[in-house]
């Protein structure tokens, strides 16, 4: 008998997963040798505690992040994740495509500005497992943001 006759029978077709198609799998640690992050809750740090001595950190860091902005972007190793923004930011992207296209003659896609902005925010003074709620975050980010335009 077949694994997919063993399967379950779901309105939809037979279900994969009932039958053993696939085997459970086990989470590798990344190819870049960065540690994997636990999805444990850790305990939060004083408030009180600022940014400084992190954007101090950051410059000895700087030389060596600025070399992997954007590494890979062209090649294969990619994934797709769904992603909303909001209307206003979807228009904000469709007007840096258009003028990059108008001014240079070529696209920058919407998905490399994305993938820039995700890499400026890993790049952040910031401790992003210490952070609970979208408060904390419009918090974290109006104190990095206040840092750049001084």
């Amino acid at each position: 008998m077949s694994s997919k006759s063993s399967a379950k029978k779901t309105g939809m077709g037979i279900d994969p997963l009932a039958g053993g198609l696939f085997d459970k799998t086990e989470a590798s640690p990344s190819e870049s040798g960065e540690p994997q992050r636990s999805l444990k809750s850790t305990p939060k740090k004083r408030e009180s505690q600022n940014l400084e001595p992190r954007i101090n950190n950051l410059e000895n860091r700087k030389q060596k992040i600025s070399n992997e902005f954007l590494k890979d972007i062209d090649g294969s190793n990619k994934e797709s994740i769904g992603l909303q923004v909001t209307t206003e930011i979807n228009d904000w992207l469709d007007y840096i495509v258009k003028d990059s296209r108008r001014k240079k003659g070529r696209k920058l896609p919407k998905q490399v500005l994305i993938q820039a902005g995700i890499e400026l925010l890993r790049a952040a003074p910031i401790e992003w497992s210490e952070i609970g709620d979208i408060e904390e975050l419009r918090n974290k980010l109006s104190e990095v943001a206040a840092l750049l335009n001084h």
